[in-house]
């Protein structure tokens, strides 16, 4: 965006600029005119303006999509609270370098920005080191390595032309070309000057006022350029310094589709185990209509449902999606499969403080759905759980917290009981007045719910009815926030399988080093050890020959 300054140089610039074609344009049009050619030209002019027109729509529709938008970096879906903190502290430094706040006036300076950034990001991985920065293994340094100098070659090859050409000596010879054509510039300017003052003074003006508007956008364009060099490099060093680089990306994946297929657990070869999936886990008080939920998703939306082996009362059901041909909506058919955990009901904090199991399923979760009942108007069960969810993920800054939905059930005992009319437009904007009675009690319900739990405005509440004869928005409100949220879920398990992959990554790769480097070890000592064994033979021998 151009600042009120450089807007007005540019108008002021546009303005000069356009003097002379403007006039010619005006002498053209009259000529035109004067010869009877002005409907031929408009004619002429307008066709090869429509088929631009055309053209350029054409090319625009064939392109893929964002192929005219260049990405910013951003932070990442699966990052956790840790990473998420970090990267804050990136973006400060960027805005203040896209403000102009940074003085950058050689390489130097760039240099010290960004280790100023690196300092930072170590820092605050590793607060109680004194030399934080030197907190990484060298195999993750060569691989970010590698992943940069490749996204330069990338950048390099789509962006300047030729580079796959010129070679470092043509492009040498291309700046001594440039400096021959200022010097010769400068001659040129001198010599029309003395030929015609007045145009060479117009010339002048002209230049000047360009060059201020060139300047002034170059410097923009070189804060925009050290914020986004900012947020790419401080997005390589919170992958570098918080472990999360892979080494091996096909091995990860690899493993992240058996530990896919492990959880799946299919019980029949026959039966196809789907590429993705998330895992639900669904929490609530006593009574408030988890099974009943659980119940109308497995009977609204499946191909086949199986009851996993649980313990503690945890029941775990795998939901395989409907295939293409069901005719199911695209608004509801999520991408993948489900496994929704029932777990039991809570009454006290301490009761949900107490239930590790719990909380074992909610740090393997990629969602979570908070039953509320309507029969209920104790809401502080809830109220607690939410707080320990939170604070459960905020004391383990490697997890990603799950989305969570509530969902208030028994929507259809609230008053009038009677009245049983859906659907219900209890989320339109209008007046209170203008819903029907019904509507008005849902509407009180969901928003007493949003205030209780202290919902994000990320975090919808869903009001549905579950009654095998009153089934209500599950599949037109539960689904779709499902779906909505499923590139976050899949991150949160992204983010899960990483970190164990690190862990068994590090132990496996140790085992590798030792089975490539034990033979030589070996080797050598065996060398050594035979080395000294003949070298106490020589001496015994000498000393028995010296008696």
């Amino acid at each position: 965006m151009f600042s009120k300054r450089q807007a007005i140089l540019w108008a002021i610039t546009l303005a000069i600029v356009a003097v002379p074609y403007v006039g010619l344009m005006v002498v053209g049009a009259y000529t035109l005119w004067r010869n009877g050619w002005v409907f031929i030209y408009g004619i002429i002019t307008a066709a090869i303006t429509a088929a631009f027109f055309v053209a350029v729509r054409y090319y625009r529709k064939k392109s893929p999509p964002g192929a005219f938008k260049t990405p910013l970096p951003a932070c990442p879906e699966d990052w956790p609270l840790r990473e998420r903190e970090a990267w804050e502290k990136v973006e400060q430094l960027a805005l203040q370098a896209a403000a102009g706040e940074l003085s950058v006036n050689s390489v130097n300076d760039i240099q010290d920005v960004l280790l100023q950034l690196v300092h930072t990001v170590a820092q605050h991985f590793y607060p109680d080191k004194e030399q934080a920065y030197l907190q990484v293994p060298v195999t993750d340094i060569l691989k970010i390595i590698e992943k940069v100098t490749r996204e330069l070659r990338e950048t390099v090859q789509k962006n300047f032309p030729g580079s796959h050409i010129l070679t470092i000596n043509d492009w040498m010879k291309l700046r001594t070309y440039w400096q021959w054509w200022q010097s010769l510039y400068i001659i040129y300017r001198i010599v029309t000057a003395a030929a015609s003052p007045i145009n060479a003074l117009w010339r002048e003006f002209q230049r000047y006022v360009t060059s201020q508007s060139v300047q002034q956008t170059m410097d923009q364009m070189k804060c925009e350029a050290l914020a986004f060099i900012i947020r790419r490099v401080g997005f390589y060093l919170i992958e570098l310094y918080s472990g999360r680089v892979i080494l091996d990306e096909e091995l990860f994946e690899n493993q992240r589709t058996a530990d896919i297929q492990t959880q799946w657990k299919a019980a029949a070869e026959h039966e196809i185990v789907p590429s993705e999936f998330i895992r639900i886990v669904v929490v609530g008080q006593l009574k408030a209509g988890k099974s009943s939920l659980v119940n109308a998703l497995c009977s609204d939306w499946r191909a086949h449902t199986d009851v996993l082996p649980a313990t503690d009362q945890i029941a775990r059901y795998r939901l395989i999606p409907e295939d293409d041909n069901s005719g199911e909506n695209d608004k509801n058919r999520l991408p993948g499969g489900l496994i929704l955990v029932d777990t039991p009901g809570y009454q006290t904090a301490q009761e949900i403080a107490k239930f590790r199991s719990l909380w074992e399923e909610l740090e393997q979760a990629d969602m979570v759905l908070i039953v509320c009942s309507a029969r209920v108007a104790a809401r502080k069960p809830d109220q607690e759980f939410i707080q320990q969810f939170r604070q459960f993920f905020r004391e383990r800054p490697l997890l990603r917290q799950p989305p969570l939905i509530a969902v208030c059930s028994f929507i259809d005992e609230l008053r009038p009981r009677q009245e049983w009319n859906p659907p219900y437009n209890w989320q339109q904007q209008k007046a209170a007045n203008n819903l029907s009675p019904k509507e008005q009690s849902i509407r009180a319900f969901v928003n007493s719910v949003r205030r209780d739990l202290q919902l994000t405005s990320n975090e919808p509440a869903i009001p549905v009815c579950t009654h095998p004869d009153r089934l209500y928005n599950v599949k037109e409100g539960v689904l779709p926030a499902i779906r909505d949220r499923w590139q976050e879920a899949q991150g949160v398990q992204r983010n899960r399988l990483l970190r164990e992959h690190r862990k068994r990554e590090k132990w496996g790769l140790l085992g590798q080093q030792a089975t490539h480097v034990l033979p030589h070890v070996s080797r050598v000592g065996m060398r050594w050890l035979t080395a000294r064994f003949v070298e106490r033979l020589v001496k015994q021998g000498w000393k028995l020959l010296q008696r």
